[in-house]
Order: C-alpha cells, then sequence, then structure tokens
C-alpha cells in the first residue's frame, strides 16, 4: 500500500534538509524519534507506540526541476511480526515562508489475505496516522531549531 501525505513547516528551505537528516541520524542511533506512533483520535499521548529500526539516506531529489536539492529516504523495520516494514521518502519543496513536507510511504501488510482484509479495516488509517504523527514532530522539530 502507497500513501501520500504534505505538511507546512516554518522553516528555513534552505535549511530544512540538514534538520531531516539530523533528526533521522538521532533516530537511526536509538534516540527517542525512533519510535512510532499511532495517536488515537488525534492525540498525541493516547494510542500506541513501538521502537524501530530506522535507516535512513540522504540522496538527490530528481523529482523536480529546478535548484538541486536532496531528500532522505527512511526505511524502519519494527521486532513484531505483526507490524510491517516501512519504505519512504521525505522531500522538501520552497512555499514562503517556509518548507512543505511530502512524504510518501509504502508497506506491504503482513500474513497475506487476514492481512489486506485488517489493512482494508483499520490497517491503512493506523499507517496513515502513524506517518501524520511523524510529519508533526519533524515540523515540530524543525519549528524549533529555527526558533533557536
Amino acid at each position: 500500500m502507497t500513501i501520500s501525505l504534505e505538511r507546512f513547516v516554518r522553516c528555513s528551505f534552505s535549511l530544512s534538509e540538514g534538520y531531516l537528516a539530523a533528526y533521522f541520524d538521532r533516530a537511526a542511533h536509538g534516540g527517542f524519534e525512533g519510535v512510532m506512533r499511532v495517536p488515537f483520535f488525534g492525540h498525541r499521548t493516547l494510542g500506541l507506540s513501538k521502537m524501530v529500526e530506522i535507516d535512513y539516506s540522504v540522496t538527490p531529489d530528481h523529482s523536480e526541476g529546478g535548484r538541486p536539492h536532496d531528500g532522505v529516504t527512511v526505511n524502519w523495520r519494527s521486532p513484531s511480526r505483526l507490524l510491517p516494514a516501512f519504505e519512504g521518502r521525505l522531500r522538501t519543496r520552497i512555499h514562503m515562508p517556509g518548507t512543505d513536507l511530502l512524504f510518501e510511504g509504502r508497506y506491504s501488510p503482513p500474513f497475506g489475505a487476514f492481512g489486506r482484509l485488517f489493512d482494508a479495516i483499520v490497517g491503512r488509517m493506523l499507517a496513515r496516522a502513524t506517518m501524520r504523527d511523524l510529519l508533526a514532530r519533524l515540523a515540530t522539530d524543525m519549528e524549533a531549531k529555527e526558533v533557536a
């Protein structure tokens, strides 16, 4: 399944790529940023949380012409077989007075037909909520760096 989300961040476009890389570097080294959360009913404090293994890489983003810039490829795996592995790509776009974060991710529900049924009923909603929460945490982190 593929999901795409977008979030505006009040952060300089020229610094945004470095902020993203720093965030995922902390996540890849066991920081709290590596905890993926599924908030319930939009509540950041209610929901499920799971520490995952994250790898990321900063790679050129050729999806749009103009000024060359990078994007971040981010993948995570849970130690639990109940949760699917995730492969995603974060791109940044200038959107004055800040930056748009574009997040596209793919996952395959585990457990064959049963997993696909679960995904159709509730799994896709959980995946979207997890991605939305990650974008919110990225935005908070990036905007805090702009103020500092």
